[in-house]
């Protein structure tokens, strides 16, 4: 454990026996209740919620419960085992204690105001109604920075959950930022090895992984567990930490890390699970196995963990939850790999019908279009071409895709999608025109590539995520292959199709990826050249061709 300990005097100074750690707030008066309430507090912070619970119950039966005038200590131990259940997921119960406190707010301090605002901001935040927590979150920062206030906890606490919500709203650089002032309130108050302190470096991991800052997250997981495992919180908190860790390591492509570290939280929840929500956590276990099979094309090993995840989370979550929705979709896409197009189309189906009953998500949401996509794409390869462009047509009508309009892109519901759809319908279109040589297919085929472009254009000059960028990569060598094909048979037909800068601008903008993934051959590159002669006279890309090569000649066999 680090030698830095967190401060042992001032405002919140009291004592834990089993550790002998400066943690919590010791009140001035010795009431029975106001003891209850700083152990609750210790717990708390050193991440033992159901502790927290049980001396929060018993501090709230020492009080009348027909008392028309609150006590201040009965509103805070209210406030308190509000915060524990909503660490243990108990949201209803939690919510029914936000509902009875609502009208008692006036009733408290300055301190109270903030500290229950970023309670209820955090609440609405697990719930997912964004809205109501960036409303209490924003004011309970208010009060905070106002320095009306001295509770260095609830600020950290308010600065945490405003930045798990930028990070769910997309804005990451936001996110780190919240997390980073978070951190140094924490590391002031707590020091830099405290449980308190770890839920900030969660927040740090979370931003970071959303940023594709993949080592940095697994640089920051590390750190909440070695906390976790110092200070020997509630299991079930150590094993949300090995599986925020374990998921990093799948992102970073450290697969056999990752298997160990859901194999350990496994076990964690088998030996200490106390309540049917605690072995929920199992699903997530084996979800997130699942997906990291999935990512290494352990398809069949993919499709046992995710069949898992549902026998473990049906009976709890039911049948129209989102996160069954998401098994189902992977589920879709691994049949859809092994070329098993009738259960990759019955899961995706599922997927999509609980998705879209959902009034959270609804048609015009881009998961549901982006399945449409991939459903689209299962009904090809399954050799049913109209189904296959019909599908395409819904996914158009979920992204609200309006044809006639000059920026057609602008409003669509997510571009990347848009984007995907685009070079299926291409793609399909040049399949079309293969069997009928028709070239008034291969001409609209050309059309929708050239539309295609256009997308890619937007995403690299208006979105600065990581994520969209990262997709505009990896869907770069699909679009210009998809539409150098095209660019040649009209070479062919004599047709004169303006896609020929398109190409080449794109692939200049991308020359890094693109050049890596051709690196073995370059016979793609030879046939871009052929397409038209203006690539041949500016030899750019061979140049950088040619260049990379002599640098890979250079290493070693295990460097390259």
């Amino acid at each position: 454990m680090s030698e830095e300990a967190p401060p042992g005097t001032g405002e919140d100074t009291a004592y834990l026996p089993e550790n002998n750690k400066p943690i919590a707030v010791l009140p001035e008066d010795s009431s029975e209740a106001a003891k209850h309430i700083a152990r609750a507090e210790t717990f708390l912070q050193v991440g033992r919620a159901q502790e927290a619970i049980s001396a929060l119950e018993t501090c709230l039966g020492l009080f009348d419960p027909g008392s028309t005038s609150p006590d201040p200590k009965w509103l805070r131990a209210k406030l308190d085992m509000m915060r524990a259940l909503i660490v243990k997921n108990r949201m209803t119960e939690a919510y029914q204690i936000l509902t009875e406190m609502r009208p008692l707010i006036h009733m408290g301090d300055a301190r109270f105001k903030a500290a229950f605002e970023a309670a209820a901001g955090g609440l609405f935040l697990k719930t997912q109604t964004f809205d109501s927590a960036a409303y209490y979150l924003d004011h309970s920062l208010g009060i905070y920075q106002s320095g009306a206030v001295s509770d260095t906890a609830g600020h950290v606490r308010a600065w945490v959950s405003r930045g798990f919500l930028y990070c769910l709203q997309g804005q990451y650089e936001k996110g780190l930022e919240s997390g980073e002032k978070a951190l140094a309130l924490a590391k002031a108050k707590f020091g830099t090895f405290h449980p308190a302190t770890a839920t900030v470096y969660n927040l740090l991991a979370f931003a970071s992984s959303e940023s594709n800052e993949y080592n940095n997250a697994v640089k920051y997981g590390r750190v909440v567990n070695d906390i976790y495992r110092s200070f020997e919180v509630d299991p079930m908190l150590r094993v949300a930490g090995l599986i925020n860790l374990a998921n990093y390591h799948s992102q970073t492509g450290a697969f056999d890390e990752a298997v160990e570290g859901f194999d350990s939280a496994r076990a964690l929840i088998v030996r200490y699970a106390a309540s049917v929500r605690d072995t929920m956590l199992l699903g997530n276990v084996f979800y997130s196995l699942g997906a990291a099979e999935f990512s290494r094309k352990g398809y069949e090993t993919s499709v046992r963990y995710f069949e898992q995840a549902i026998d473990v989370w049906l009976p709890g979550f039911g049948a129209g939850h989102p996160a069954i929705a998401s098994c189902y979709s992977y589920l879709g896409v691994n049949y859809a790999a092994l070329h098993d197009f009738d259960n990759a189309r019955r899961y995706t189906r599922k997927a999509i019908s609980i998705d879209t009953r959902n009034p959270q998500i609804g048609w015009h949401h881009p998961d549901v279009a982006m399945m449409y996509v991939d459903l689209a794409g299962i009904e090809q390869k399954a050799g049913f071409q109209d189904r296959a462009f019909a599908l395409l047509d819904t996914a158009f009508f979920c992204l609200q895709y309006e044809p006639d309009a000059p920026d057609f892109y602008r409003n669509a519901v997510s571009t990347p999608a848009l984007l995907k759809a685009f070079i299926q319908q291409g793609d399909f279109l040049f399949d079309k025109y293969r069997r009928r040589s028709d070239t008034s297919v291969l001409s609209e085929a050309l059309a929708v590539y050239d539309r295609a472009f256009r997308v890619a254009d937007f995403i690299q000059s208006d979105y600065r995520d990581p994520a969209s960028i990262e997709f505009l990569s990896e869907h770069t060598y699909l679009l210009t292959e998809g539409a150098l094909r095209a660019l040649l048979a009209a070479r062919k037909r004599r047709l004169q199709p303006n896609l020929t800068a398109r190409i080449f601008n794109l692939f200049e903008r991308n020359k890094d990826f693109l050049i890596l993934k051709s690196l073995s051959e370059n016979a793609f590159f030879e046939r871009l050249e052929a397409a038209d002669p203006d690539f041949r006279e500016e030899g750019r890309l061979k140049k950088k061709i040619s260049e990379l090569e002599m640098t890979r000649q250079a290493l070693s066999p295990e460097e390259s």
